[in-house]
């Protein structure tokens, strides 16, 4: 019988690859003020495997693996994935990043989706979004109902009007 996913986790969540583990979960703590809730090491020490969270979210990360085809964000050619991370103040977790040491690559602003959001790169490249809700129905629009279409004439069969066209010349 299957297991129930654990109450900290989400159905779909983020893993990350990082060349340095135990440096990413520093900065992590500091810059993002995230909390490091498991961390499993190997027999020599070695982090294997980590789960870090912010309020009722947690996201997973560990060692870059080349035989599985991993690389920390800075390995790649281009950027792969971001992380989108609602925070209760913008501005002030901009600055507390800052301080930490994060890029800021986009410093906060209100954007047309109802956020104030400011983009950052962690100490390996990862990029990270963190938004601050403004307003929630530019956030996530509430699905209107389908209004049904009224049904289009039905076309006659193709064959019927080649026949007709032969017919008429």
């Amino acid at each position: 019988m299957a297991q129930r996913i654990p109450a900290e986790h989400s159905r779909v969540m983020p893993y990350l690859h990082y060349r340095d583990p135990v440096v990413a979960l520093d900065f992590l703590e500091k810059a993002f003020g995230f909390t490091v809730r498991f961390v499993h090491r190997d027999e020599t020490g070695v982090v294997r495997h980590a789960q870090v969270g912010v309020g009722d979210t947690t996201f997973m990360l560990g060692p870059v693996y080349p035989a599985l085809r991993s690389a920390a964000a800075n390995e790649l050619p281009g950027l792969n994935a971001s992380v989108w991370c609602y925070v209760d103040d913008a501005d002030a977790h901009c600055a507390q990043a800052r301080t930490a040491g994060a890029k800021i690559l986009r410093e906060p602003m209100d954007q047309p989706y109802g956020v104030r959001e400011y983009d950052a790169l962690d100490a390996e490249g990862q990029e990270w979004y963190f938004c601050q809700p403004l307003d929630a129905g530019r956030i996530a629009p509430e699905s209107k109902p389908k209004t049904q279409k009224k049904a289009a004439p039905r076309r006659k069969p193709a064959k019927r009007k080649a026949a007709r066209r032969k017919l008429r010349r």
